[in-house]
């Protein structure tokens, strides 16, 4: 017999689950900032408790009557013709690795957060584009914010690990689509990681901003892009990368919505 749910949540219920919702984005973005970037799994996992329906569950945004009624805050470019290669509002760096006390460094990406304005992009946009809106493309395989979310919190950690991932997500975990860096005197090109961390890391920003915006709540919220501190390598710092642009064409999937 199916159990019955009798007891319904008040507004002010609400507010409370909100804002410990909101605290636990801050937190793990703060950590995740620091250099701990296994922190994008739980920030994943926030956002979708936050935005994901399904036939059985309803998002928190979506029970407080507000997710489809705001705007969200974007940070990618709508792009008008196929390509080859986008990055997205993330960036590379080689910075100290946080976890090691020698002087060892490590290749990454990590978000732009708000370090570099993109005139290109419509800042504010409807939560069904930013959600499905491509944010990543690499020789034909792409990805949205919704995938990214998803992948991190259903397959690689956040609330679930599944012992099999889908290929291409798979493949992006592995570095299929990084830019690779060659050093003096190795002989192998490194490859830059934490391509769906440092995604992960980005969305929650832009939900942050787009919370912030519509909803008061206490706590700070104060990003720490690591490239500007003080005592990092940034040997590159790049964002919004489009390559090898191909024949105009229109393409369902990158046309403007």
């Amino acid at each position: 017999m199916a159990k019955h749910k009798t007891n319904i949540r008040v507004e002010s219920e609400y507010k409370s689950i909100l804002n410990e919702q909101i605290h636990f984005l801050i937190k793990s973005a703060e950590e995740f900032d620091k250099g701990y970037f296994s922190e994008a799994k739980r920030l994943a996992t926030t956002i979708r408790v936050l935005l994901h329906d399904t036939r059985t569950s309803i998002s928190l945004l979506k029970q407080i009557g507000i997710k489809d009624s705001i705007k969200y805050y974007n940070t990618a470019n709508f792009l008008k013709e196929e390509v080859e290669y986008y990055m997205g509002p993330i960036s590379v760096v080689t910075i100290p690795d946080p976890h090691v006390l020698k002087r060892t460094y490590i290749n990454t990406y990590l978000p732009v957060l708000d370090e570099m304005k993109n005139t290109e992009s419509d800042n504010w946009i409807t939560f069904d584009t930013w959600w499905t809106h491509k944010i990543f493309i690499a020789s034909g395989i792409s990805f949205t914010r919704k995938e990214f979310v998803h992948y991190l919190a259903n397959q690689d950690g956040g609330a679930h690990i599944d012992p099999q991932l889908d290929e291409k997500y798979c493949m992006l975990t592995k570095n299929s689509f990084s830019f690779l860096a060659k050093y003096k005197g190795i002989d192998k090109e490194i490859p830059f990681e934490n391509l769906h961390l440092a995604m992960s890391r980005q969305i929650a920003h832009e939900l942050l901003i787009t919370l912030k915006k519509y909803i008061h709540f206490q706590e700070k919220y104060k990003p720490e892009h690591r490239g500007n501190k003080k005592g990092n390598i940034c040997n590159i710092e790049v964002s919004h990368v489009v390559v090898a642009k191909l024949p105009k064409t229109e393409s369902p999937f990158l046309k403007r919505p």
